[in-house]
């Protein structure tokens, strides 16, 4: 990424095709791919493309990524609202030692059909 657009930037094909010496067609499709990345927002035919500006929450998310990386150690995770940390158990009054944490039951095992192969030799 070199700076040279803006968000909001109009991307017109034609312009883009031309300076790239390529056809429109490489250059649609890679448009529609930017489109479907976020970075690209087609907003018709008039219109055409345009460089995405982030919302207030994209860039929220994107401050915290940043954040959470520059800020973790390596080797070690970081802390998110679906990885916190394990929780304390209660320690257990009679041993004074903490109870196991739950258990999960693992799902029964699924039963292979029979074979329908009737051939016979």
């Amino acid at each position: 990424m070199s700076g040279d657009l803006r968000p909001g930037d109009r991307l017109a094909e034609a312009e883009l095709a031309e300076r790239l010496g390529v056809s429109r067609n490489p250059v649609r499709e890679a448009l529609n791919l930017l489109a479907h990345s976020g970075w690209v927002d087609i907003r018709g035919r008039r219109q055409g493309a345009v460089v995405h500006t982030p919302t207030e929450k994209e860039m929220e998310d994107l401050l915290w990524v940043r954040t959470t990386i520059n800020a973790t150690p390596p080797g070690s995770r970081p802390s998110t609202p679906t990885t916190r940390a394990a929780p304390s158990w209660p320690t257990s009054s009679a041993a004074g030692t903490p109870p196991s944490p739950p258990t999960t039951c693992a799902p029964p095992p699924t039963s292979t059909p029979p074979s329908t192969n009737t051939s016979t030799r």
